[in-house]
């Protein structure tokens, strides 16, 4: 039997563990400065390689400032 509510999905950004398949949850400031990820349930230590990555974590870095200032702008509206 139906509430009639709807419930909100809540989203945790991740990836899949390429060993357990596990999720491992992760943030874009983690992706742009740590140097790199662990498992929360096997412990594989995924390595962000910062040379290689270059490009690609100077455009997350801009989503990211982008997203900061649209969250400034939504609160200040309210």
């Amino acid at each position: 039997m139906s509430t009639g509510r709807i419930q909100k999905e809540h989203h945790i950004p991740g990836l899949g563990c390429p060993n357990c398949g596990q999720m491992i949850p992760v943030s874009m400031q983690q992706i742009i400065h740590d140097k790199a990820l662990r498992c929360p349930c096997c412990g594989l230590v995924l390595s962000i390689d910062k040379n290689k990555s270059d490009k690609a974590l100077k455009i997350l870095s801009k989503v990211d400032v982008a997203q900061k200032r649209i969250e400034d702008a939504s609160k200040f509206s309210k």
